[in-house]
């Protein structure tokens, strides 16, 4: 079947991707041409976490998905699992009640209830060792992030976590963008957000 074809220009770039579904499809049919099969196992679906959520691939750590939320309610939480997951998927979540909705959405839902803040490590680490390591990358790199732009941050930490298997796809991206079409000003950002 092969890769989709690249965008040419800046035009392009934003038709073809004026959606998060958009970019989901691109992504998913350039990274498993063939479908999606866990290269450990052959299982077909992998696991997310809401509001974080998180693939899991066998025994490893797949994908990432980090949005910011305004609130931790059911109606948030299951909005952001319809938009980052597809139904009859598992997913595995801590035991908040704000979660409870997912199974009559059709998705396979197994609540992990932590009780004490530790415990949570150990329950879901693979969650825990992705946040431990945006915190020190906001912290350090960047020395801390105000709400206003968090956003940005998360997508550039989620850019480079789901490419951190193959480092050179990322700057191909990266090159492939800047090199096929002419600069932008800064004004021309500015009026686009």
């Amino acid at each position: 079947m092969g890769r989709p074809t690249f965008p040419r220009t800046l035009a392009d770039f934003q038709r073809r991707f004026g959606d998060e579904a958009a970019c989901r499809s691109y992504l998913a049919a350039s990274r498993w041409t063939e479908g999606y099969r866990c290269p450990r196992c052959g299982h077909a679906a992998g696991f997310v976490l809401p509001g974080r959520g998180l693939e899991v691939r066998g025994e490893r750590s797949g994908r990432v998905r980090l949005h910011t939320i305004p609130d931790d309610t059911g109606r948030t939480l299951t909005g952001f699992v319809q938009a980052s997951v597809e139904p009859e998927t598992t997913v595995i979540t801590d035991g908040w009640g704000g979660y409870a909705g997912l199974r009559a959405l059709g998705y396979r839902h197994r609540p992990k209830v932590q009780g004490e803040r530790d415990r949570a490590k150990r329950i879901l680490p693979r969650i825990h060792r992705v946040f431990g390591n945006l915190q020190t990358w906001l912290r350090g790199t960047h020395h801390g992030v105000d709400e206003k732009n968090l956003q940005p941050y998360l997508d550039e930490y989620v850019f480079r976590f789901n490419r951190r298997g193959v480092p050179m796809a990322a700057f191909q991206t990266l090159l492939g963008l800047g090199s096929q079409h002419r600069p932008i000003t800064h004004n021309q950002l500015r009026i686009r957000s």
